[in-house]
């Protein structure tokens, strides 16, 4: 069950995207993602293109994502709607242990 619903800030030209789920006190998911807007105008514009700048996240299942109790925390950095960089753990988290 999600504990939040997505919460998503909105500018004329940007936004903030999170998500969390935790799951009988584990936190099992999360993301937290800056978007830009590629089509927003000065005028405010109906048209719109979202694309990914910078994102944080976590997936317990690997399947679907990376475990930072594994990997780390990390910050992926977007450019043209690739992933560009990687930047590497600033701050170390308790990882588990295989």
């Amino acid at each position: 069950m999600r504990e939040i619903a997505p919460l998503w800030i909105r500018w004329p030209y940007a936004r903030v995207r999170r998500e969390r789920e935790i799951v009988r006190g584990e936190v099992r998911y999360f993301v937290s993602q800056l978007e830009y807007n590629v089509a927003a105008t000065p005028a405010g514009g109906t048209e719109s293109d979202w694309r990914d700048v910078a994102r944080f996240d976590h997936n317990a299942d690997p399947d679907r994502g990376h475990d930072i109790r594994m990997d780390g925390l990390h910050l992926d950095v977007y450019k043209d709607g690739e992933k560009y960089k990687v930047r590497p753990d600033s701050h170390q988290c308790h990882r588990r242990q295989r």
